[in-house]
């Protein structure tokens, strides 16, 4: 693969090396990245696995490096700092290669896990997702180029949503009712993995990655998840909670903030359903986050709080957060 890889870029004259070094980046479960130094510059190589690195048996279309692409194109045209530069990229091959961001980024997922929480992160990382929401919504061009409802469920519906209802017989229903309502929705285009480990950070620019499971489906999956993430890193770091949980409240008022209150009501309440059953599944789901691999007491907290939430049927996302700052108190306070 590697060697394709070279020749078709010293052919197209991207490198001038034909001896490159190619050293594996880490941090995905669901593509081969590199970062190429031919001695003149450097780049970086993604390619996608049909089976990705987790402990379950997890498969999907390696076409998602092409929806990717697409993906760095559309919203390239919209906000193009915050785009990875794309340099090359050969469908047949299975890659693309994209600009190296270099030293001066750091990883907003980084941060978070060493306790560091800037609301301003929060704010503009909503905004940008809002921006993309708001551009995208009723786009019948962009629906037209994002039909990728199958790659969705192999990558999001089954391992995330199926697994974790499996998982949870009591809550199964919930799981499956809104697995088929995602499958059906189109509203805007979704990154779908809309999470601080693929958001790179410097002085001058805020750069998004890792956009091969987007789709033209219900946007409320980016806010949910996004939410997601940083509620779990307040269970992380429970003594400083309240300054993590800013964040949640930074990302809701400035993602509304932008896309306006025509919308908000309906899209908040999917949001809130959406944020109880992602909770549950980066505990049971195929994609566990791995800091609490260990740690049976944050998952247990985890479980009893979407298990007493999902079932009475009010998903504003002031009433969950409210129960979830309650309940830090008390578990911080232990």
């Amino acid at each position: 693969m590697n060697e394709e890889i070279i020749h078709y870029l010293l052919d197209k004259k991207i490198i001038f090396s034909g001896n490159p070094t190619m050293t594996p980046l880490t941090g995905g479960v669901s593509s081969d990245i590199f970062l190429l130094d031919d001695g003149e510059r450097k780049i970086v190589i993604k390619k996608a696995l049909a089976k990705l690195r987790v402990k379950d048996n997890w498969l999907a279309s390696t076409s998602r490096n092409k929806v990717e692409q697409d993906y760095i194109h559309y919203v390239g045209e919209i906000l193009a700092d915050c785009m990875p530069k794309m340099i090359a990229a050969d469908n047949k091959l299975g890659f693309f290669a994209m600009e190296y961001l270099g030293e001066c980024y750091h990883n907003w997922k980084a941060e978070l896990l060493q306790g560091i929480f800037k609301v301003e992160m929060a704010q503009k990382a909503a905004e940008i997702l809002a921006t993309i929401h708001l551009h995208s919504r009723n786009d019948s061009a962009a629906e037209a180029i994002f039909q990728t409802t199958i790659n969705f469920y192999d990558m999001r519906i089954d391992p995330y949503l199926i697994t974790a209802g499996d998982r949870n017989p009591d809550l199964s229903i919930f799981f499956q009712e809104e697995a088929r309502r995602l499958k059906g929705w189109r509203e805007a285009l979704v990154h779908c993995d809309y999470s601080p480990k693929n958001m790179m950070i410097s002085k001058e620019r805020f750069v998004v990655l890792d956009q091969e499971v987007a789709w033209y489906g219900d946007p409320a999956f980016d806010l949910a998840f996004l939410l997601n993430h940083l509620y779990l890193k307040s269970l992380l770091w429970k003594n400083k909670f309240n300054e993590c949980l800013s964040l949640c409240e930074a990302v809701i008022k400035s993602y509304f903030a932008v896309l306006g209150q025509k919308v908000e009501g309906e899209l908040e309440l999917r949001t809130g359903r959406l944020l109880l059953m992602l909770m549950l599944a980066r505990i049971d789901g195929k994609s566990p986050v791995e800091y609490f691999a260990e740690r049976k007491e944050e998952i247990n907290f985890v479980r009893t709080f979407v298990y007493e939430l999902l079932p009475k049927d009010n998903y504003q996302i002031g009433h969950i957060h409210k129960n979830w700052a309650v309940r830090m108190k008390d578990y911080a306070n232990r």
